[in-house]
């Protein structure tokens, strides 16, 4: 059961003074799909509760005494941006009154789906800016990040729009991932408080002159880990922090260039013959680079538990030293997926791209992998991988069938990533 928290929020108040209240979730908070969460509430006087989904009944609130409690257990199809209702009945006169709508939203969250995980990231969770926005049009003024953003994570992009010094120069700033709609707009100046989507953030602007060439980006420094055994990613280099998209359906991606950015993590993965692992990601290649490498340790064997491009495009591969394993060509390049990969060095190994899977050959049994290291391995050179990621799962053992149905299900979804955004 969820517990989301405890705040009063309001009530509009009918005959006689008789009021409703709706005191759990509380305003603006995320549910997540297939999990309880008990909306909770009260009541001035005796009556009866319904509860209901935007305007659909949910179903009537178990009452004792003057509070209430309906469990409900959100469907992939409820996604998005919605309100919880509720509406109360007086036992004594019939007096309706109706709750302040609380605004929720339901979103995948990969922690309850893979429970017992050693690690897991969505990169609309948990996701730290860089300090430094990336000047990706030219040499222009510096531009460092303040402050805390108060919602979901989104692309930032400030681009210069009139040439000239600190004070002259104009600028719009973008949140959609593609500079084309503008959500803010003004003269430079040493600070700008961003509103809207950006909003808690402060860009501190150095002097220096602008181009229209400018254009600065936001970048990702650190990803938490969602599993609870805190092995997040984190990468200090400014130049090699992948820069945040806009990723699919409200939730904000990693963008890596194929050249230099890498994210890394102290999860160590034991050899195959010893523990086996399980990794499941969503994401989309880029570009193709034969030998690129998704996933990879950090240090020490370089071809420990990879992910790689292979001879030819979209081909990729299992990789745990000796050669390529299971290469599967399913997912053409752009195209989204929900993958996943088994490492056990048995015949039941095998790779999995979208709804297609290769398996029957083992993987080597000796290699283990220390740290892990997302878009490269040990920073090998020519081996960057150009793709944008949306999440992460590595798991000690193989999951349930129903496990990872529910996790396709619940990936292709409205409350994942959008009903046939990605191939499972």
């Amino acid at each position: 059961m969820r517990s989301i928290g405890l705040s009063n929020i309001g009530t509009i108040a009918g005959s006689g003074g008789f009021s409703c209240v709706i005191t759990f979730p509380t305003a603006n908070s995320e549910v997540a799909p297939n999990v309880v969460t008990t909306i909770t509430g009260t009541i001035s006087k005796a009556g009866t509760v319904n509860v209901y989904l935007g305007a659909t009944l949910l179903g009537a609130a178990t009452i004792s005494g003057l509070t209430w409690s309906y469990a409900w257990t959100p469907a992939n199809t409820d996604g998005g941006a919605n309100t919880l209702n509720a509406t109360a009945t007086a036992t004594v006169g019939g007096a309706t009154v109706n709750a302040t709508g609380i605004p929720i939203t339901i979103a995948i969250s990969f922690a309850n789906l893979f429970s017992g995980s050693l690690q897991i990231i969505q990169t609309d969770k948990g996701l730290t800016y860089g300090g430094t926005l990336r000047d990706t049009g030219g040499t222009g003024p510096i531009l460092i990040f303040t402050g805390s953003l108060t919602g979901l994570p989104v692309p930032i992009w400030v681009k210069c729009t009139l040439g000239g010094a600190l004070g002259t120069w104009t600028y719009a700033v973008y949140y959609d991932g593609v500079g084309t709609s503008s959500s803010m707009t003004g003269t430079s100046a040493a600070t700008i408080v961003l509103t809207g989507a950006g909003a808690g953030l402060t860009v501190n602007i150095a002097t220096g002159t602008a181009t229209i060439n400018n254009i600065w980006k936001a970048t990702c420094s650190a990803l938490a880990d969602q599993s609870g055994n805190s092995k997040s990613y984190s990468q200090a280099t400014a130049s090699k922090q992948p820069l945040i998209s806009i990723g699919l359906n409200g939730k904000a991606g990693l963008l890596f260039d194929g050249v230099s950015h890498t994210i890394d993590s102290s999860l160590n993965l034991p050899a195959p013959g010893t523990t086996p692992s399980f990794i499941f990601w969503v994401f989309r290649s880029i570009a193709y680079n034969n030998i690129g490498i998704l996933f990879g340790p950090t240090s020490g064997t370089a071809g420990s538990k990879l992910i790689l491009a292979t001879s030819s495009t979209p081909n990729l591969a299992e990789f745990n030293g000796g050669a390529n394993t299971n290469t599967n060509s399913a997912l053409a390049i752009n195209s989204w997926g929900a993958c996943e990969a088994y490492f056990s060095a048995t015949t039941s190994d095998y790779l999995r791209l979208g709804a297609t899977t290769v398996s029957g050959t083992a993987v080597s049994a000796t290699n283990s992998a220390t740290g892990r290291q997302i878009g490269n391995a040990n920073n090998l050179a020519n081996r960057f991988q150009n793709m944008e990621l949306l999440a992460v799962i590595y798991m000690s053992s193989l999951p349930s069938a129903g496990t990872i149905s529910t996790a396709r299900s619940a990936v292709n979804s409205a409350a994942g990533y959008g009903v046939g955004n990605v191939a499972v």
